[in-house]
């Protein structure tokens, strides 16, 4: 059994932000569509959580990424 966890991943492109879920194998699930703040892709992050809660995946991770190289704004 791998120790990875699966994770979120917040990727701002010149199209604007997106949310990625990652696998714990490192696949890519699932990619949101392109949102227009970093503030929109944390709500959508939340919603997804608030959905899986009910499971036992604890600790899900976020990685705010900057796909054009520069580093991302706090």
């Amino acid at each position: 059994m791998s120790t990875r966890r699966g994770r979120f991943e917040i990727v701002r492109t010149d199209a604007g932000f997106h949310v990625r879920i990652i696998g714990a194998n490192g696949e890519p699930l699932a990619a949101s569509e392109v949102l227009e703040s970093r503030a929109a892709a944390e709500q959508n992050v939340d919603a997804v959580i608030t959905v899986v809660k009910a499971t036992s995946v604890k600790g899900v991770e976020v990685r705010h990424i900057d796909a054009r190289g520069k580093k991302p704004a706090s």
